[in-house]
């Protein structure tokens, strides 16, 4: 069996679902994306100003929009092609 192939079998359906008391609920490509963001940097909710050293936690604005686009390009191109979504 192909990778996509078996990709598409195993998350059809689960991949943009959380499992909360034994059923799934739905998220949004933007859910998707900010969770990708914070598993990516776990402090990437947090404010960080400009002039902040670089070993303090948080992101700047900037920061942030850039691991957003980062993460939406990773899942436009290869985690969406094998999910359905609602209608």
């Amino acid at each position: 069996m192909e990778f996509a192939e078996w990709w598409k079998s195993v998350y059809k359906e689960k991949l943009a679902a959380v499992y909360i008391d034994e059923r799934y609920e739905m998220k949004t490509r933007e859910d998707i994306i900010n969770s990708m963001c914070f598993t990516r940097r776990h402090d990437y909710g947090l404010d960080k100003h400009e002039d902040a050293y670089a070993f303090e936690a948080g992101m700047t604005q900037t920061e942030r929009e850039a691991l957003y686009r980062e993460m939406a390009q990773i899942f436009d191109n290869n985690i969406a092609p094998y999910m359905e979504f609602k209608k």
